[in-house]
């Protein structure tokens, strides 16, 4: 069974850099999370120590972020940062591709986070570690997800998003 990967052409596009750029600040993030839940010992019920605030905070902060990159990419503070850093002090130059594979990727992460924010909060009310494993996982999916669009510049939500236009062809 062979096929071609192919994204439908969309009137908006988006530059490859700052996505790739967004995946990087994405896996930064995902790997303090990851870092601080497998050093993290569990709070009783609502004694909720300062770490778990961090940790839900940065959590809360990417839902958002790719809940913007979706919505509107002008509201996405990652995606503000790495246009200054990339243009400005880097000067790179634009790489323009289709933005609905993107999006589909982005509306992955938000779900993803999501998910992460309701094990989190369900182990932390609940007094539950066991649910946090839960949400190590998909913290885990996460950043091999983001590691891929970043070192090796291949998009699994971009992969799903194609796979799926060729199956409802």
């Amino acid at each position: 069974m062979s096929f071609i990967l192919a994204c439908p052409i969309g009137d908006k596009k988006v530059d490859a850099n700052i996505a790739r750029a967004n995946a990087g600040w994405t896996l930064f993030f995902a790997l303090i999370s990851i870092f601080m839940l497998f050093n993290y010992t569990g709070p009783t019920f609502l004694n909720i120590n300062w770490v778990s605030g961090i940790l839900f905070f940065i959590v809360c902060f990417l839902a958002f972020d790719f809940w913007a990159r979706f919505k509107c990419s002008k509201l996405s503070l990652i995606a503000i940062i790495n246009k200054l850093i990339i243009y400005n002090v880097l000067g790179f130059k634009n790489r323009f591709i289709n933005a609905e594979p993107k999006r589909f990727a982005a509306k992955l992460g938000f779900l993803m986070t999501i998910t992460t924010i309701v094990f989190l909060l369900l182990a932390f009310l609940l007094s539950n570690l066991t649910l946090i494993y839960f949400g190590k996982v998909v913290l885990i999916l996460l950043i091999i997800a983001s590691s891929l669009e970043f070192f090796l510049d291949f998009c699994v939500g971009c992969f799903l998003y194609s796979l799926l236009m060729q199956k409802n062809k």
